[in-house]
C-alpha cells in the first residue's frame, strides 16, 4: 500500500518541508493538522539549479523600475530592492531578469527549517493520530518527501524560486562587495541600507543549518554556534575573507561521523559542488551544493524519525484503542450518522421485527455483515467512523469489484461453451481480462472483455463453424451486459458476500480478546497464512478460481474490522451491550441520549511514553532505516 501522517511531509530533496498528508476536514468535522507524509525516503533529494531550469519561456517579466540604477533616492525597502533588481537585471549574468524576479518575490525562509522538521520529533509522532492508526495496517511505515498533488507541485515551485533567489543573492554579493562597486559607499547611510537589503536569505539559511545541526547532534551545539556564527560569517563575506569551502569540508566530516553510511557519497558530492562553484565563481553550482547540504540534514532527520517509528511500533499498536477513544473524546465527533448506518442494517437485514436487546456476539455478527455489505455496495456512503480508513476501504471496494466482474466473465464464458473452461484456458482468460482492465471501471471496457471471451471460447466449441466470431461476441456482450446491470442479484455476489462475511466474523471472534499486536502479527507483520481456521462456504465454479484473491481481501479486512469494532463498538454501535430499539432509529434519536453528545464516552487516558524511550544514537538509527526497504505509506 502506498501511504501518503496534513503536516506537510518533508520535501527533502527538493527543498520542501516534511508533510503528514491530511489537510482536509474529515466527514466528522475533525481537522487533522499534520505537515509530513509517510513513505519510504527517496535517495534523490536534490536537483542542481541549472540554467535550463531558468528557461526564458517560463520567465515572468520583472517589473521595470522607474528610478535610476546609480543612486538611491529613498531608503525605503521597496526602493532598495528595486535598485538591487535593476542592478542585477542590467548585469551580464545569464537569465538575470528571472533571477531578479526570484530575488524580489521568493520566500526569504529556506524550504526546510527547524520548524518544518519539528513534526518529525518523537512528541509529534506520538500525538499524530493518523500515523498511529495507519501503523496498524503496514509492516513498514516511513516518513518520506511529500511531492504529491497540487500542493506538492506548489512547494516544488516555491523551492525552485527560493534557490534561484539564493543564486541571485550570491551574484549581488559579487557586485556589491567588489572593489569598483559603482553604487553608494557601503560606509554611507544609503550603502548600509543596500548592504542590509542584499542579505535577504544567506543569513537565515546559515541560521537554519546551525539550528538543525544542533537538534541532530546536540553534543556539538557549542561548536556549531562558534563555527557558524552568522554575524561573523557575513562580516567575512563583506571583507572578502570568507573561506566557505573550509567550513563545508569541516562540516562534511561531522556529517559523515553521524549520518548513515549511505549518505557519504551525497556529502562528498555536496562538498565538490561548493568547492567547484566557489573556485570558478559559478554561483548556481554553489547554490546546488547548499541545497544538497539542506537535503542531507533533512534526510538525517527523516532517518532518525523512521528509526523511532520502528522502535515505538509495538507500543503504538498496543495503545491504539485507548489513544483513539481518548482522541475522539477530546475532539468533537458526532456519532449519529455511523450509528444510523449500523442500526439501519440491523433492522433491515438482521432483525426486521423489533428486538428488545441483543448480546455482544449478535452485534458482532451484525457488524461483520454490515461491513461486508458496505464493501460490496459502492453506492453506499462510508460512515464517518471509518474516516481514517477511507483509502483502505476504497481500495478494497475496487479489488472486490474486479473479482466480481472477473467471476461473471468466467460464468459468461462457461455459459457460451456449455461447460466449464479447462483450467489452463481459464487462467489464460483471467490474465487477459486483468490486462484489459488493470484498474478502474469495467463497464466502459465491456466490448473488449466480450471480444476476448469470444476469442478464447470460439475454438473450443463443438462446431466452431456453427457460429461466427462476431455472433459469439454479440452473445458474450449481451450476457455481460445483463450480469453487470444487476450485479447485486448475481450468484457471484452472494458467494463473495458469504465468503467475506464468514472470514470477517471468524477474525472478530478469534481475536475478540487478543492484543492488537497479536492481530497485527497475524494479518500484517508476516506473509499471508491461514491465521483464521478456514470454514469457508462452498464457492461456485466461476468464483473458485478467484479464491486466492478473496483470501487476500479477507486478510486485509480482518485487522480493519477488529480495530474498528474495538474502538467504536462500545462508543457508537452498542450502548451498554444492547442495540437501541427500532423506534429510536425511526425517530432519529438514540436510545441513550447521554451517550450521543458531541463527545464520545470518556475512557482511560492513553499510556504515556517515558522520556528517553527512544535511542538518541543517530548513527544506529540512520543505518537501520537507510539500509532497509519497505512499502511506501502516506499518512
Amino acid at each position: 500500500m502506498s501511504i501518503v501522517l496534513s503536516t506537510d511531509l518533508l520535501q527533502a530533496g527538493h527543498g520542501q518541508a516534511p508533510v503528514w498528508e491530511e489537510p482536509n476536514r474529515s466527514p466528522d468535522g475533525i481537522v487533522d493538522d499534520r505537515v509530513h507524509s509517510l513513505h519510504r525516503p527517496s535517495e534523490q533529494y536534490s536537483e542542481p539549479v541549472t540554467e535550463s531550469s531558468l528557461d526564458t519561456e517560463s520567465m515572468s517579466s520583472c517589473s521595470n523600475a522607474s528610478h535610476s540604477s546609480d543612486s538611491v533616492d529613498s531608503c525605503s525597502e521597496e526602493t532598495v530592492v528595486d535598485y538591487l533588481c535593476d542592478l542585477l537585471t542590467n548585469s551580464d549574468v545569464k537569465y538575470s531578469a528571472r533571477l531578479a524576479e526570484c530575488f524580489r518575490y521568493a520566500d526569504p525562509m529556506p524550504p526546510i527549517s527547524k520548524r518544518s522538521l519539528a513534526e518529525l520529533e518523537i512528541s509529534a509522532i506520538r500525538d499524530n493520530a493518523k500515523l498511529r492508526h495507519d501503523i496498524n495496517f503496514d509492516r513498514e511505515l516511513f516518513f518520506r518527501p511529500n511531492l504529491d498533488g497540487t500542493r506538492g507541485l506548489a512547494k516544488l515551485r516555491a523551492a525552485e524560486e527560493y534557490w534561484h533567489a539564493l543564486a541571485a543573492e550570491l551574484e549581488l554579493y559579487a557586485l556589491v562587495y567588489q572593489r569598483d562597486w559603482p553604487g553608494p559607499s557601503l560606509r554611507s547611510h544609503d550603502g548600509a541600507v543596500i548592504e542590509t537589503a542584499v542579505q535577504r536569505r544567506i543569513p537565515e539559511l546559515l541560521t537554519t543549518i546551525r539550528d538543525i545541526l544542533e537538534v541532530l547532534i546536540p553534543s556539538r551545539s557549542a561548536l556549531f554556534k562558534e563555527q557558524l556564527d552568522v554575524s561573523m560569517f557575513m562580516q567575512m563575506v563583506k571583507n572578502g575573507v570568507c573561506d566557505i569551502v573550509k567550513v563545508v569540508q569541516w562540516l562534511s566530516l561531522v556529517l559523515k561521523e553521524h549520518c548513515a553510511p549511505i549518505r557519504d557519497e551525497w556529502v562528498d558530492n555536496m562538498v565538490e559542488k561548493i568547492h567547484e562553484g566557489v573556485t570558478v565563481a559559478n554561483w548556481r553550482l554553489t547554490v546546488s551544493g547548499l541545497r544538497d547540504l539542506l537535503g542531507i540534514l533533512e534526510a538525517m532527520k527523516l532517518d532518525v524519525a523512521n528509526h523511532q517509528i520502528q522502535y515505538l511500533r509495538p507500543k503504538l499498536i498496543e495503545d491504539t484503542v485507548a489513544f483513539e477513544q481518548s482522541y475522539y473524546q477530546t475532539n468533537a465527533f458526532q456519532p449519529s450518522p455511523s450509528r444510523q448506518w449500523f442500526l439501519s442494517y440491523w433492522h433491515q437485514h438482521i432483525h426486521p421485527t423489533p428486538q428488545p436487546t441483543c448480546t455482544t456476539p449478535c452485534t458482532t455478527q451484525t457488524f461483520a455483515h454490515a461491513l461486508t455489505h458496505l464493501l460490496l455496495t459502492p453506492a453506499l456512503p462510508l460512515p464517518p467512523t471509518f474516516h481514517r480508513d477511507y483509502p483502505r476501504l476504497l481500495a478494497l471496494r475496487a479489488t472486490l469489484s474486479s473479482l466480481l466482474h472477473l467471476a461473471t466473465s468466467l460464468r459468461t464464458a462457461a455459459t457460451l461453451l456449455s461447460r466449464p473452461l479447462p483450467p489452463s484456458l481459464r487462467q489464460r482468460l483471467l490474465a487477459d481480462l486483468t490486462a484489459i482492465v488493470p484498474s478502474g471501471p469495467w463497464r466502459p471496457n465491456i466490448h473488449h472483455v466480450a471480444a476476448q471471451i469470444a476469442r478464447v471460447v470460439h475454438p473450443l466449441l463443438p462446431d466452431p463453424l456453427s457460429i461466427t466470431p462476431a455472433a459469439l461476441h454479440d452473445a458474450a456482450h449481451a450476457s455481460l451486459d445483463a450480469a453487470w446491470s444487476h450485479l447485486s442479484h448475481t450468484p457471484e455476489l452472494h458467494a463473495i458476500t458469504s465468503f467475506l462475511t464468514t472470514r470477517t466474523l471468524a477474525a472478530l471472534t478469534t481475536f475478540a480478546t487478543a492484543s492488537l499486536l497479536d492481530v497485527h502479527s497475524a494479518f500484517v507483520a508476516r506473509p499471508p497464512s491461514s491465521t483464521v481456521p478456514p470454514n469457508d462456504p462452498p464457492l461456485p465454479a466461476c468464483v473458485e478460481p478467484l479464491y486466492d484473491g478473496l483470501v487476500d481481501v479477507a486478510r486485509r479486512v480482518a485487522p480493519l474490522a477488529v480495530l474498528h469494532w474495538r474502538v467504536w463498538g462500545p462508543l457508537v454501535y452498542v450502548v451498554e451491550g444492547a442495540v437501541p430499539s427500532s423506534d429510536a432509529l425511526v425517530r432519529g434519536v438514540p436510545s441513550a441520549p447521554a451517550r450521543e453528545s458531541h463527545h464520545v464516552r470518556p475512557v482511560a487516558p492513553t499510556t504515556a511514553f517515558p522520556a528517553g524511550s527512544v535511542t538518541a544514537s543517530l548513527r544506529v538509527g540512520e543505518r537501520t532505516v537507510g539500509e532497509q526497504s519497505g512499502r511506501q505509506v502516506a499518512l
